[in-house]
């Protein structure tokens, strides 16, 4: 279990990084940015899949890569049209999410409720 605190601590890191983006880059209206945004977090998955796959957690470079294709995905239909209000509460949204997701890996929670899934899995009980 330690090499998946050292992942959740790398996603911890680049993920905060990128939820200051998507806030900074959602309330400028900046589509090409958003998109990169999301190609972040593509990588992001990419990087860490491996790692998250030995520790039986793909779902978490899953849940990263869909959101990155979410965003990226928004932002080029942007570019062909005007930044709507629809569109601000699509990618605030995301941003909580994402926000949400960065705390609980931050304060120990995700780890402790994976740690806990584990023992279970290790056990035989799931």
């Amino acid at each position: 279990m330690e090499s998946v605190g050292a992942v959740l601590l790398t996603i911890q890191e680049r993920l905060s990084l990128i939820v200051i983006k998507l806030q900074e880059y959602t309330c400028s209206s900046d589509s090409e940015h958003l998109a990169g945004t999301g190609e972040d977090l593509i990588v992001l998955a990419d990087q860490v899949y491996d790692q998250l796959v030995e520790a039986r957690h793909r779902v978490l470079s899953h849940t990263l890569r869909e959101a990155g294709l979410g965003l990226w995905a928004r932002a080029t239909e942007i570019g062909q049209r005007d930044f709507c209000e629809a569109d601000r509460t699509y990618f605030t949204e995301v941003h909580d999410v994402l926000t949400h997701l960065c705390e609980k890996i931050e304060s120990g929670e995700y780890y402790s409720e994976l740690a806990k899934l584990e023992a279970i899995r290790t056990k035989g009980v799931a």
